[in-house]
């Protein structure tokens, strides 16, 4: 498949697209800056050996088959309005809202809903979406030598998540299907949680699975 990983300069972003790309997959890294995106595009391609390229934001998701926004939560919205505008593929969100609170990462959710409803109202109708990835640390997924051995919740439009699950398997992670969009606000929590599992047991680059 041909992915645009938007925002994918990025801690999280490139990490997902360096696995992506060492899965094998066309990515084209995306940003604000496009002579950013197509240098960071460059050292992706020579640490995988795999198809990457880069453009802006906009540009990324020409042909794309998926979009994935790798975003912070305050840009997520206005990027998927800007960038997604027309768009015929899939979009996928792994956005989530943190801050911290005496010294603990806690989910900061927008006034209403989730991220992931937020996202899904700026998408022309039309465009299937799935959240996914959120429970993956941009650590880990950097480190493409290292097997993630973890799972990973999806949720969303039945289409997208198909296609969701697909990358999320093609990088070596078991797909869950955790139900629609009701449950956003739950999938987006855990990546708070897991930070603070991290930190305060020496668990790096802590991750879930489901037994």
């Amino acid at each position: 498949m041909k992915v645009a990983v938007l925002g994918g300069t990025g801690e999280f972003g490139g990490g997902l697209a360096l696995r992506l790309a060492d899965a094998g997959h066309e990515v084209v890294v995306g940003s604000r800056d496009e002579a950013d995106a197509r240098e960071v595009a460059d050292e992706y391609a020579d640490d995988t050996g795999g198809d990457v390229s880069g453009a802006t934001n906009s540009g990324a998701v020409d042909d794309a088959d998926v979009a994935v926004l790798a975003v912070p939560p305050e840009y997520a919205a206005d990027t998927a309005d800007d960038a997604l505008s027309g768009f015929d593929g899939i979009a996928v969100t792994p956005v989530v809202g943190m801050s911290r609170e005496d010294g603990d990462f806690v989910y900061t959710p927008p006034k209403e809903g989730s991220y992931a409803a937020r996202i899904r109202d700026s998408l022309d109708d039309d465009v299937p979406l799935a959240g996914a990835f959120h429970n993956l640390a941009a650590g880990k997924l950097a480190a493409t030598h290292v097997d993630i051995d973890g799972d990973v919740a999806v949720f969303g439009d039945d289409e997208a998540k198909d296609t969701a699950s697909e990358l999320v398997e093609d990088i070596g992670t078991r797909a869950l299907d955790v139900g629609g969009f009701g449950v956003a606000p739950q999938v987006e929590a855990l990546t708070p949680l897991l930070i603070n599992v991290g930190t305060k047991n020496g668990i790096r680059d802590a991750g879930a699975k489901f037994v």
